[in-house]
């Protein structure tokens, strides 16, 4: 069954498609790619691609090639004739967008790679999602409309995406290129941004990325001025990545010690353990979920590696063992993701600490209940491989 969709998701699917604003005939809002309510970051740009509805020749995707539901293919002329089955069925494809075979790996393959290379995580495994300042998409394309019908239709749309940015996962936002940049300012997202470059040397000498970082309240944003699936050099992409790196482990300690959850490495009771080639050692123990967030942030801001333990012959095996004050036990393991950790540290920071989560044992995949969970809404937590180490009857609270 699929779950009802947010009464301001489903106002905004049901809007009117506005008259004389180039809106794609035919078309509905794509109020997002992937779930931000299971996404830590996000990547932003201005509008969808009319080519996520039609071929390049001009023909609906229809059937095995489609990707998004679209009028067309619900069969109804007007959004406000949506039923809540179709609005729910409407949001789930798009948050399913890149689980399909048909996502849009001309536009999409860049920002990919920089989310993987910077470990700030993955469309794929739901750990990063993608959204929009204005949800609809146009036809012409946004570079080809007149500056009035862009200003309605910012003006129109950005109310919801700062609703959903306040209203699910996302801690992070990556603005691909400068417009985007520019629109987020004027749309009143961010006030103003630090602004620094970056240098690296391309075949005809040194070029420059600008890159712009802010924090606003309960987000941080962090943008660039050349779109990935531009000009970029392969230099340019390779340096602008590590930046991004660099800024997500800074964002990393900031939070966590600006918000006081926990005291900076080498205070508090007794040391971290220390990683070892970047990785946490097998067999670390910790007692209670306050000294887990103690060693995740260190590990964090220590470590470049991509996954907490060395995946090495043994895959998804223990690394960690938490040691809760209730007697249960459950086991991290080593394969779990860096866009994981730093999503349960940011939960654990808005929390006022790891040990004010809502630790819960409920089922995995395969209806087995051991998988462990801080969320409150038992969302998914792409990434994150905590398993009780004896199954319980039934699903409860930890802790």
């Amino acid at each position: 069954m699929v779950a009802s969709a947010p009464q301001v998701v489903a106002e905004r699917i049901r809007r009117p498609v506005p008259a004389g604003l180039s809106v794609l005939p035919g078309s509905l809002p794509v109020v997002s790619f992937g779930d931000p309510n299971a996404a830590t970051v996000a990547t932003l740009s201005l509008n969808p691609s009319w080519l996520e509805f039609l071929s390049a020749s001009g023909a609906w995707l229809l059937g095995s090639e489609r990707r998004l539901a679209s009028l067309v293919s619900l069969g109804v002329d007007d959004p406000r004739h949506l039923d809540d089955a179709q609005v729910a069925q409407i949001v789930a494809e798009s948050n399913a967008y890149f689980r399909g075979p048909n996502w849009y790996r001309g536009w999409f393959r860049w920002l990919e790679a920089l989310l993987q290379e910077s470990q700030a995580g993955s469309y794929l495994d739901g750990s990063a999602c993608h959204l929009d300042l204005v949800q609809w998409a146009t036809k012409p394309a946004q570079g080809e409309l007149s500056a009035s019908v862009w200003e309605r239709l910012v003006e129109q749309d950005r109310e919801f995406l700062h609703w959903q940015l306040g209203n699910s996962n996302v801690a992070v936002v990556l603005l691909n290129g400068a417009s985007v940049v520019r629109w987020v300012q004027q749309a009143g997202l961010v006030g103003a941004f630090d602004e620094n470059a970056l240098t690296y040397r391309a075949r005809t000498g040194d070029r420059t990325i600008r890159v712009y970082r802010a924090v606003p309240v309960g987000v941080t944003f962090l943008g660039w001025n050349w779109p990935l699936a531009g000009p970029l050099a392969a230099a340019g992409r390779r340096r602008l990545t590590r930046w991004v790196g660099w800024a997500l482990r800074e964002w990393v300690s900031a939070t966590l010690v600006t918000k006081g959850t926990r005291a900076p490495v080498g205070e508090g009771p007794g040391p971290p353990s220390e990683v070892v080639n970047g990785y946490a050692p097998v067999g670390t123990t910790v007692d209670g979920a306050a000294e887990l967030e103690r060693l995740l942030a260190h590990w964090a801001e220590a470590s470049n590696q991509a996954t907490v333990g060395d995946l090495g012959a043994y895959g998804g095996s223990p690394v960690i063992l938490v040691r809760l004050g209730s007697g249960d036990e459950f086991v991290l393991n080593r394969d779990t993701k860096r866009a994981a950790v730093v999503a349960f540290l940011g939960a654990a920071a808005t929390a006022g600490g790891a040990d004010r989560l809502p630790w819960h044992v409920t089922a995995n995949s395969r209806g087995t209940v051991n998988r462990v969970s801080y969320r409150p809404d038992d969302g998914p937590t792409p990434g994150w491989y905590a398993y009780l180490r004896t199954p319980s009857p039934e699903p409860r609270g930890l802790g």
